[in-house]
């Protein structure tokens, strides 16, 4: 089964973080930014990537202050999901 590891930083951010991502195997994978409420806020279009690490820079994504949750999930190449999806809190301040 495959392995995936994730962080967020820096937590907390002025909008401006980066996604650290370990993978086991290759897999596509799809990023979403949810609000307190679970609304889609932002999302990535699938990317493809090998296994190994990989660094996402996300930069003025546009949001207000406040917590939202970032929800990574991992697709084989027939578009099964593997792995189990990962939800990471962030908190961006903004002054």
């Amino acid at each position: 089964m495959a392995e995936f590891e994730v962080s967020v930083f820096p937590n907390p951010n002025k909008g401006n973080f980066s996604l650290k991502l370990k993978l086991t195997e290759n897999a596509y994978i799809e990023v979403l930014v949810l609000d307190e409420r679970g609304r889609i806020v932002k999302s990535t279009d699938t990317k493809h990537l090998k296994s190994g690490e990989h660094l996402l820079r996300y930069t003025n994504v546009g949001m207000t202050s406040g917590l939202y949750f970032l929800e990574v999930k991992w697709y084989d190449a027939d578009g099964n999901q593997i792995g189990i999806r990962h939800k990471e809190k962030i908190m961006i301040i903004k002054q």
